[in-house]
């Protein structure tokens, strides 16, 4: 039998392996939103029932990740801390984190607080989030209350 018939023989009975058949991936984009607000910044984690989990950044409350292997996931989504921003005395010396201006009076002046992410959100088996990627793109919006 020559291999032209052998190859065709056994392509015909399934045992030749094909080379790309994998389950695929896909690009997952999608919005944060916490209380109809985009999420300033965060970190939306992927977790396959198999395997490794993928995860990325929001900015701006937008995330997108080029390459998630189909599948089920269960999603959370963590808040990113932001850095202490640089802060000038009076005289224009740079202070260091957690110092107080010397030459100030009174109270220093109180940072606003950013959204927080309710707690149920940072974990994977509390979120409730579910995210089937199936096709080469994928929107996943995620609305955090």
């Amino acid at each position: 039998m020559n291999a032209k018939r052998l190859a065709l023989l056994l392509l015909g009975l399934g045992l030749v392996p094909l080379v790309g058949c994998g389950g695929g991936t896909a690009e997952v984009t999608g919005t944060v939103t916490l209380k109809n607000q985009p999420l300033p910044n965060g970190t939306v984690t992927f977790f396959p029932e198999k395997g490794d989990p993928v995860a990325t950044f929001v900015d701006n409350g937008t995330y997108t990740v080029p390459s998630v292997p189909y599948g089920t996931y269960r999603v959370s989504v963590m808040p990113n801390p932001e850095p202490p921003g640089t802060t000038t005395s009076k005289s224009g010396r740079t202070l260091k984190p957690g110092e107080v201006d010397p030459t100030a009076k009174g109270a220093a002046p109180k940072k606003a607080p950013g959204p927080t992410v309710p707690e149920k959100y940072k974990s994977a088996d509390t979120s409730g989030l579910t995210c089937q990627v199936d096709k080469s793109k994928v929107t996943y919006p995620i609305a955090l209350d």
